[in-house]
């Protein structure tokens, strides 16, 4: 699937696996590392190792590891090594829990898309309620209405930039 995003044309891609599952093994990182090596992306957005479940951070390792082995060509697997190093940013926590962000993106255009496509995600929707006694909608709203109220927008999303050698540059990528 293939998704416009500011403009821009960005690629869905999916691996099934089930909620609940993910285990950081070296099979899955070669799951990861194909996938990354398939797509080619210059960016790469993904799950804060701070986040609360084990999908999420387990998630962020290995997508992490994935990628920087991406063009590795050592490293053989179904699909030839990347030619460039793709850029790492780990998207907020759920509640901000944890999460230092080093940027902002303004959200404030798209923002009821997002709520309209999270409320087709009945399944979490409902058991974070049943769960957590939270409403996830009116969550994501006062998070992204505090993200924006930080950076001087009505609403916004806060990511960190991953900051190792060969992944730092100047400038900004997120739009």
């Amino acid at each position: 699937m293939e998704i416009l995003c500011g403009g821009t044309l960005a690629k869905y891609a999916q691996i099934g696996i089930l909620d609940g599952t993910l285990v950081n093994t070296l099979k899955m990182k070669i799951v990861i590392l194909d996938l990354i090596r398939r797509v080619s992306p210059e960016i790469i957005i993904t799950h804060s190792p701070e986040d609360y479940m084990s999908d999420h951070y387990y998630t962020a390792t290995l997508v992490t590891d994935a990628s920087f082995y991406s063009t590795a060509p050592l490293w053989k697997t179904k699909f030839p090594a990347c030619t460039n190093l793709p850029y790492l940013f780990y998207m907020d926590t759920l509640a901000g829990v944890r999460f230092l962000h080093t940027e902002y993106v303004d959200v404030s255009d798209v923002f009821e898309t997002k709520v309209k496509m999270l409320k087709k995600h009945k399944s979490q929707v409902v058991w974070l309620k049943d769960q957590t006694k939270t409403d996830i909608i009116d969550l994501v709203d006062i998070v992204g209405r505090y993200r924006g109220l930080q950076c001087g927008v009505k609403y916004a999303e806060a990511f960190q930039q991953y900051q190792a050698w060969t992944r730092n540059f100047p400038g900004r990528l997120l739009p």
